[in-house]
């Protein structure tokens, strides 16, 4: 039985000793355990950023394959001016599979016997694939015609965490400007030229143009989709 009063020197080592072991089961129990949470937390936000940044790299490289496919024939025939009706009935078949979708109509601009009519377009689609597969259908369409300006974003969702591509709805928008001639053309109404003024007279087709009527090849989208997902835009109403 201990019956001897403790030194000072002994009481200020049993505190130094209690000290040191408060200290050992605070960091073992408590600062050791939230370390590990906040180590696997940031690992998993590092996981969520390494796969999307591999789907991203896996659609620029199939979109690479589609640009120096699509670069090899022209699609489309350049139809007489006016051919709006027909255009918009192939745009509407293909938007069709949109949830919601939403045309701009510019004023058709004649260049020398090249007419360039170019509709803005936002849309929304239930996932990657079916807004692939809208723009692949536009970029194939009957009529020739010009993508520029695509953007596409996964749309967040209140039960999902970190959105992408893969499981998220989508929002996009794209500019497609159609080529038509005037040779053959029975009508000039609504037409204006590249200065602005109103169109006087026909010609007598594409020869003389200097318009260059490339075919886009989905570009624009594989710069979009390497950037900022983050970008919303507002789907419109239907056609």
């Amino acid at each position: 039985m201990l019956n001897r009063a403790f030194t000072k020197r002994e009481k200020v080592l049993l505190l130094v000793l209690v000290m040191i072991l408060l200290g050992l089961v605070y960091y073992r129990f408590v600062r050791l355990p939230v370390q590990e949470r906040i180590a696997a937390a940031d690992t998993t936000v590092l996981e969520q950023q390494m796969e999307m940044e591999q789907q991203k790299s896996a659609i620029i490289k199939q979109m690479q394959e589609d640009i120096e496919n699509g670069q090899k024939e022209v699609n489309g025939i350049v139809a007489s001016y006016d051919n709006l009706k027909a255009e918009s009935a192939a745009l509407n078949t293909i938007f069709a599979q949109a949830t919601s979708f939403n045309f701009s109509f510019e004023q058709p601009v004649a260049t020398d016997d090249a007419v360039r009519r170019t509709i803005n377009i936002s849309f929304t689609a239930t996932n990657y694939q079916i807004a692939r597969r809208i723009i692949q259908q536009v970029h194939d369409c009957a009529y020739r015609c010009l993508i520029t300006d695509i953007s596409v974003s996964a749309d967040s969702d209140k039960m999902q965490q970190y959105a992408n591509l893969e499981n998220s709805t989508i929002s996009g928008s794209m500019s497609v400007t159609f080529y038509e001639t005037l040779n053959g053309a029975t009508t000039t109404n609504g037409l204006t030229t590249s200065d602005g003024s109103a169109v006087q007279s026909s010609s007598v087709g594409l020869g003389n143009s200097s318009l260059d009527l490339a075919q886009s090849s989905l570009e624009t989208m594989a710069e979009s989709l390497a950037g900022d997902a983050a970008d919303t835009i507002a789907a419109g109403a239907g056609f």
